[in-house]
């Protein structure tokens, strides 16, 4: 009787077992599906096998063990399907994987994954010992992983370079197998067992990355994603398959996570087959946020998993580092000195990002007078630089130069302006007036004149002795003291009534007639100009010419000098926390000021030109020519599309246009502030 319900529940189990599995092969070349299940008299052990015959060339990077049916094969979990048999003593069934050496393989096939239907008679499970059960489910549980997987990179990622990054978890599964086999992308396999192992991966793609990550050991890959930070496809997509939620959160709020564009994830909930898909925020929030969830073998909804998050930021906070810097970035004050508003070229630039995106803005400064900023001895850096260094604001925008020496600590938009570096020098002070007699004439003609009038008139008076052996001459020239004052006379255009008698006297004195008017005529007409129009004095115009005075060469902030035409004078530079003290340096002429022309330009009409006077000036000689730019903070996410707005601002010259009504509308201010101040000024009084 025992012996007969022990067969009748051994018919039952195999009648169970062959409903619930259901296993659809498919042939293709180079590829043999087998299924058997091998079971013990205590039916202890059920294993899926899958054996690969061999190709006529291996495909590079990839080793395969016993290839054929009836050959060892080596994988972790198998099944086989009838016919049933007890194995002997002597087999064994070894375990076979995909050995990577580092580099890409592409393995082509069109030979889907095994497919396994789950009955709805689950019943058939109860009767099943529980190893049997557990290996079942875990089967079930990959195929339905990897469907999930495939649906996703065919979806999102089918041009992509994939890489598939695994933990030693998945060894026991089918699902990287299966990866390998089912999709077409070019891809890299890399087994992750420790940190280093990612070190491994190639992080640069032509076009597009995908990045798949199956991985339960959380320990190596969130120690990766908050350091090397220049190891990282930043607009890559990744999806992580993952044990928790907690887990997913830790990589979007990690380092190099915060300024991924794309993340996804994929966790079980615990309900068989099923998972939810989770993607980051970026600026919409925090952490991940739940979009799908995959059950039966497709998404429960519809949408994408990697979308656009930079067309549209829902009017999200982003963080602006700036300061006043004149005319570039204006502050509209309340009488109580806190700010209003802010406009200026550079605001201008951001109010048109924040309108075409959809952001708001929160703004901050850096400490009073550190202003850029620079790099301190212990590594980190002050002021506007520090801000973004430190990742305290999104981007920063105040007349910014783009430098090479700042690139491992931000990046830069595409440029907006250029400008050119000039200095800062002071006009130098009239000339007196009754110095404008010799202002006609350079130094070298007044020469030529005083020897002119100390020889001609000897020569008169040699001319005049002769011609008086020959005939006779006019007494008085026969004197030299008289011949003097004649001639001088003649300089100073005065009428001589003494007529010279012979000719040789004659012809000379016509020409000294001559000499002398074409003298006095070119002077007075020189000095009318001269005395109508006041002669500036010579004064510093190049960088020759600087670097002869010794003349302090002054800035605001930290400056060091790379420019080839300024390492003859870099000794004489001097950093400023301020643009007064500058100021009254450049005036007392003990200094000149280094920056780009436009502020020149407006300090000069704005701060030091009355009744159409200015006393300070740019000196003739500019140099390198600077591209003006936004700074976002290093691998930022949102450079992309601000090049995409800027290149647009730039070709419609939107960018003119802001800098010339800004300097309107602030011109307009200070006339209004100046009528403000007249009553209180007559209160005072």
């Amino acid at each position: 009787m025992t012996v007969a319900k022990t067969f009748l529940h051994l018919i039952i189990w195999i009648s169970s077992l062959s409903n619930l599995l259901k296993v659809s092969t498919f042939p293709s070349q180079g590829i043999d599906i087998n299924h058997n299940i091998t079971c013990n008299n205590t039916l202890e052990e059920i294993k899926p096998v899958l054996c690969l015959r061999k190709p006529q060339t291996s495909p590079s990077g990839l080793t395969k063990q016993r290839q054929t049916l009836g050959e060892t094969c080596h994988h972790k979990l198998y099944y086989r399907t009838a016919p049933i048999h007890k194995p002997h003593d002597s087999e064994s069934l070894e375990h076979r994987e995909f050995i990577h050496d580092g580099r890409s393989a592409t393995l082509k096939t069109d030979t889907p994954a095994i497919v396994l239907e789950n009955r709805k008679n689950n019943e058939a499970l109860s009767h099943l010992p529980g190893v049997v059960r557990r290996q079942l489910t875990a089967l079930r549980e990959a195929v339905s992983l990897s469907q999930m997987l495939r649906t996703a990179v065919s979806e999102e990622m089918q041009r992509c370079h994939l890489v598939v990054a695994y933990d030693p978890v998945y060894d026991q599964l089918t699902v990287v197998e299966d990866l390998l086999m089912q999709l077409p992308n070019t891809r890299q396999v890399v087994r992750v067992s420790r940190t280093d192992d990612l070190l491994k991966i190639a992080w640069v793609s032509p076009e597009c990355g995908g990045y798949i990550f199956l991985t339960h050991d959380q320990e190596p890959l969130l120690t990766f994603v908050n350091t090397f930070p220049d190891l990282w496809d930043y607009h890559g997509r990744y999806l992580f398959v993952t044990s928790s939620q907690g887990y997913l959160e830790s990589l979007a709020s990690s380092k190099k996570g915060k300024k991924t564009e794309y993340i996804a994830g994929a966790t079980q909930t615990g309900l068989e087959g099923e998972w939810s898909l989770y993607i980051n925020q970026l600026y919409f929030g925090e952490g991940v946020k739940r979009v799908t969830s995959w059950r039966k073998n497709r998404f429960t909804s519809q949408v994408v998993i990697f979308p656009d998050k930079f067309t549209d930021l829902r009017g999200a906070v982003l963080k602006v580092g700036t300061f006043e810097w004149k005319p570039f970035v204006f502050y509209e004050r309340a009488r109580d000195g806190t700010v209003v508003s802010r406009y200026g070229r550079d605001m201008g630039v951001v109010n048109i990002l924040s309108q075409v995106i959809n952001f708001t803005t929160q703004f901050k400064e850096p400490p009073a007078g550190e202003y850029w900023g620079s790099d301190e001895e212990n590594g980190t850096y002050s002021g506007f630089l520090g801000l973004l260094a430190r990742n305290e604001v999104d981007l920063g925008v105040v007349d910014l130069y783009v430098t090479i020496v700042r690139v491992d600590i931000l990046d830069y938009t595409l440029p907006y302006d250029n400008e050119l570096s000039c200095f800062l020098a002071r006009t130098e002070p009239p000339i007196p007036r009754w110095q404008a007699l010799a202002f006609p004439f350079q130094g070298q003609t007044w020469t030529a004149i005083l020897f002119g009038l100390l020889v001609s008139g000897p020569v008169l008076y040699i001319l005049a002795r002769c011609s008086a052996h020959c005939g006779a001459e006019e007494k008085r020239l026969q004197s030299l003291g008289f011949d003097t004052f004649y001639t001088l006379a003649m300089h100073c255009a005065r009428d001589q009534r003494t007529e010279p008698q012979t000719d040789a006297t004659r012809v000379y004195v016509l020409f000294l007639w001559l000499y002398t008017m074409i003298l006095t005529i070119a002077y007075s007409s020189n000095l009318t100009a001269f005395l109508l129009v006041a002669k500036a004095p010579t004064g510093i115009e190049t960088l020759k010419d600087l670097h002869d005075t010794g003349t302090e060469v002054s800035v605001v902030g930290t400056f060091s000098p790379t420019d080839p035409n300024l390492q003859s004078i870099k000794d004489r530079f001097k950093n400023y926390s301020s643009d007064e003290p500058i100021f009254s340096r450049v005036l007392e002429g003990k200094s000149v000021m280094l920056m780009s022309r436009p502020y020149h330009e407006y300090v000069i009409a704005s701060r030091f030109t009355s009744r159409g006077q200015a006393r300070m000036r740019i000196m003739k000689e500019c140099f390198t020519p600077f591209n003006v730019a936004m700074a976002l903070q290093r691998h930022s996410p949102l450079k992309r599309r601000f090049d995409q707005i800027i290149g647009w601002m730039v070709s419609g010259g939107l960018v003119n246009q802001f800098f010339q009504n800004d300097l309107t509308l602030s011109l307009q201010h200070s006339v209004s502030m100046s009528f403000h101040m007249i009553p209180l000024m007559f209160n005072e009084h």
